[in-house]
């Protein structure tokens, strides 16, 4: 009777010599050509990790979490994040929010508890970020002077 495992086993290590022989050649190619034609440059390039803060709620990323079933009448949250001790907001929001209105949570929920931060990090791009830092400024009563055009 044959074993199960054995017949795993064997197509493991099938599909790994199958992978190795395909970086063998890759390999065999680039050397050939003198450059490496199978991955695209964004492919190989490093990422720079963010610098860790100091302290807690120094430093917070915020994301949403879209397109959820509908509960309470709320189908998006809003996350937000510390990045040193990995504590966390989560605010009940809707899809149609915008800066104005995630600046406006971020005040009610984080601001009144931890006050305020030296960087916010998000991934909603350079509109909404700055939009949502002028909100946040303007109910906080910072007024913001800019030095240079």
């Amino acid at each position: 009777m044959v074993d199960i495992w054995m017949i795993c086993g064997r197509r493991f290590w099938k599909m790994w010599r199958e992978q190795m022989m395909c970086r063998r050649c890759a390999e065999d190619i680039r050397k050939r050509n003198g450059r490496w034609t199978g991955v695209s440059p964004l492919q190989t390039s490093h990422l720079e990790s963010l610098p860790t803060p100091d302290i807690c709620w120094d430093t917070v990323s915020v994301d949403f979490i879209v397109e959820l079933l509908e509960s309470d009448g709320y189908d998006t949250i809003m996350v937000v994040v510390d990045s040193l001790c990995k504590r966390a907001h989560f605010l009940p929001v809707n899809t149609t929010i915008t800066a104005v209105g995630s600046a406006r949570q971020f005040q009610d929920n984080v601001w009144k508890h931890h006050g305020l931060l030296t960087c916010i990090l998000s991934d909603q791009g350079p509109q909404f970020t700055a939009e949502f830092t002028n909100k946040l400024y303007r109910l906080l009563g910072i007024k913001a002077a800019k030095t240079s055009d």
